[in-house]
């Protein structure tokens, strides 16, 4: 299904277990850097952490798993990227839920200390030039290109609010 058709996809259940990785929402940073006028854009993924779904087990020894809440949060996480360029674009994946996954007031943005962002460097994440997504269950969203220059080894800041909860 192409990304701009998931906005339109909405769960009707009230979501439950869902696979929210941004850097845990196994976000992919993809780089490209300034090119020669005739040559074609490519990507390169310069950061990825891998999609993981709930605990399937209730106790790990004699230790019970605390079952699973919904929660309405907006995530921040902070990326080391391998390879700069001048755009970039995240992959956020819903691989391994079993429910829609809204995301909404996506942002990236330079990182200063800890979780803050460099001033004025906050960038909105569109998808497909929408502010929002529904990424359907087992499925992942590219997010449009940013243009941003970043520095090889920086790091990043990436932010999404998810108003139905993860």
């Amino acid at each position: 299904m192409h990304p701009a058709n998931w906005q339109s996809l909405e769960s009707d259940s009230v979501p439950h277990r869902k696979s929210f990785w941004i850097a845990g929402l196994a976000a992919l940073a993809w780089i490209t850097g300034a090119l020669p006028a005739n040559a074609q854009a490519s990507w390169i993924g310069t950061w990825e952490t891998s999609p993981a779904g709930l605990p399937t087990v209730t106790t790990i020894g004699g230790t019970a798993i605390p079952s699973s809440k919904t929660v309405k949060v907006t995530v921040r996480y902070r990326l080391r990227i391998a390879q700069g360029g001048s755009q970039l674009r995240l992959r956020f994946s819903n691989e391994y839920g079993d429910t829609s996954l809204v995301l909404h007031a996506v942002s990236v943005g330079v990182a200063e200390e800890g979780l803050n962002a460099v001033s004025h460097s906050l960038k909105r994440v569109a998808f497909g030039g929408r502010s929002g997504i529904t990424v359907p269950p087992g499925a992942p969203a590219l997010r449009d290109p940013v243009h941003m220059r970043v520095k090889a080894l920086g790091d990043l800041v990436v932010s999404a609010y998810a108003p139905d909860g993860i």
